[in-house]
């Protein structure tokens, strides 16, 4: 059985989490309306729950796969 690892996201450039995740962008600074590309590298082919919160908007939820290198995006 897959476990799923929740996470929350607030813009950083690299972290590594306490579940062995590490979490980068690929921008320190973003301006109003540009995406945010997030790469995700932990266990191969697992699944990883995604939290996002703005000043704006409500909290998104949402989920990403790592593929067989343990490396998973977001945008």
């Amino acid at each position: 059985m897959n476990r799923l690892f929740p996470l929350i996201i607030l813009l950083l450039t690299t972290a590594l989490t306490p579940n062995g995740l590490t979490i980068s962008t690929d921008k320190q600074i973003y301006r109003p309306g540009e995406t945010v590309h997030i790469t995700i590298q932990g266990p191969a082919n697992t699944p990883i729950a995604i939290e996002i919160h703005d000043p704006v908007s409500p909290g998104q939820v949402d989920q990403v796969n790592t593929n067989s290198q343990g490396v998973a995006t977001y945008d």
